[in-house]
C-alpha cells in the first residue's frame, strides 16, 4: 500500500472508489488516481497476456489493412501530433510501448523522420509492427540502439504504469540535453472522472492503474526537471455514462471487429434487470438518448472547463 502520491509526493490521499474489485485512492492535492494497492506483477502478466487483450491486437492487425497507421491508443488525428515535432528529420526518436508501431511509420513515411526506434514488450504488437510496417521493434531497454534520444514518446502508457515517476525518470536519463517527452494520457478532470468513476471508461483496474489531472501531470514532470511547452487537451462530456448508472453498470468487454472498436459493456443493475433491461454495448433507450442530445447541448457552455484527454509536450531542463 502506497501512502504517498505517486505524481506530487502529498500525503493527503485516501481511498476514493472500489470499481471490479480494485482499489482507487485520489490525492486531494492533485487529484492524481491511483490503484492501491497496485496490482501484482503476476495479475497484470495475466491480463496482458490473455485473450481478452490479445483481441486487441487482432482488430489493430484487421484495421491496418483497412486504415493504415491506425492505432486503437490513437485518441485524436496522430498526424496533428505529429506536427508537434519540429525537430530536424535526423532526430533519434523513441516510442517507449509503441504498440505495433503506427505512429513511428506514420513519422517515417509521411513526415521523413529518419531515426525512429520503438521499445515493445509485446511479442503480438512487435509481429504486427514487422508484418504491416517493416519495423523491428527492441523487446527491453539494455538492446536499445542509441544511448541517448532527441525525443521519447509515452502515447497511452503511462496510465498503465504502476510507478509511473520510475518511468519518467528513466526517459529523463535516456534524453539528450534539452530533449523532449511526449505524452498522451486519459484525463479524470471531468464530472464522470470525479463523482460517478464506476461509469468512467478511464477506471479500468487492472489495465488503467495511474489517471492524471493535468495539475497531477505538472508536477510529476516538474519533479524529474521537465518544463511542459504545449499542453491540449479533449473536451469530456459533461456525464457522459453516468446517464445509464440508475439502471446499468459499466464493465468491459473485448473489441469485436473492424466496425465495432467499442469496447464498453452495460450490465443491467438489480433495478435494471426488474425492469427487463438487458446487457448491451450501445445503450438506445429513449430517455438516454434523448438525455444525450441534451447533454451535448450544454457542453458547448462549459467547454474547456473539463478534460477528457492530455496531451503534452515537456522539455528536459537542467
Amino acid at each position: 500500500m502506497r501512502t504517498a502520491c505517486p505524481a506530487c509526493m502529498s500525503a493527503a490521499v485516501g481511498p476514493f472508489v472500489d470499481v471490479r474489485h480494485f482499489k482507487y485512492d485520489r490525492c486531494r492535492e492533485c487529484g492524481f488516481v491511483f490503484a492501491n494497492p497496485a496490482p501484482s506483477d503476476r495479475a497484470a502478466s495475466e491480463f496482458y497476456n490473455s485473450s481478452f487483450y490479445g483481441n486487441y491486437r487482432t482488430l489493430e492487425e484487421e484495421s491496418i489493412q483497412k486504415r493504415p497507421y491506425f492505432s486503437i491508443s490513437s485518441y485524436t488525428d496522430p498526424r496533428r501530433l505529429a506536427r508537434w515535432l519540429t525537430c530536424e528529420k535526423s532526430a533519434r526518436i523513441l516510442d517507449f510501448g509503441c504498440g505495433p508501431a503506427s505512429f513511428l511509420a506514420l513519422l517515417r513515411d509521411e513526415f521523413g523522420f529518419e531515426n525512429i526506434e520503438g521499445l515493445e514488450l509485446n511479442e503480438r504488437s512487435a509481429g504486427i509492427a514487422a508484418r504491416c510496417y517493416g519495423i523491428t521493434l527492441t523487446p527491453t531497454i539494455g538492446q536499445l540502439k542509441h544511448k541517448t534520444y532527441d525525443v521519447i514518446i509515452l502515447f497511452e502508457v503511462i496510465e498503465h504504469l504502476t510507478s509511473p515517476g520510475e518511468v519518467v525518470s528513466l526517459c529523463r536519463s535516456l534524453l539528450g540535453q534539452g530533449g523532449r517527452l511526449f505524452i498522451t494520457t486519459p484525463s479524470v478532470r471531468n464530472i464522470p472522472g470525479r463523482f460517478f468513476p464506476s461509469h468512467c471508461g478511464h477506471y479500468t483496474a487492472p489495465s488503467h492503474v495511474s489517471l492524471f489531472t493535468e495539475q497531477a501531470m505538472g508536477r510529476l514532470l516538474s519533479r524529474f526537471n521537465f518544463k511542459v511547452e504545449r499542453l491540449e487537451t479533449d473536451d469530456a462530456p459533461l456525464l457522459g455514462n453516468a446517464l445509464v448508472s440508475p439502471l446499468y453498470n459499466l464493465d468491459f468487454i473485448s473489441p469485436r471487429s473492424f466496425d465495432d472498436t467499442d469496447d464498453s459493456m452495460f450490465v443491467p443493475n438489480k433495478l435494471g434487470r426488474a425492469l427487463g433491461q438487458r446487457s448491451t454495448r450501445h445503450v438506445g433507450l429513449f430517455p438516454f438518448r434523448a438525455a444525450r442530445k441534451a447533454e451535448s447541448l450544454l457542453t458547448r457552455f462549459v467547454r474547456g472547463r473539463f478534460s477528457d484527454h492530455l496531451y503534452l509536450l515537456a522539455a528536459k531542463v537542467g
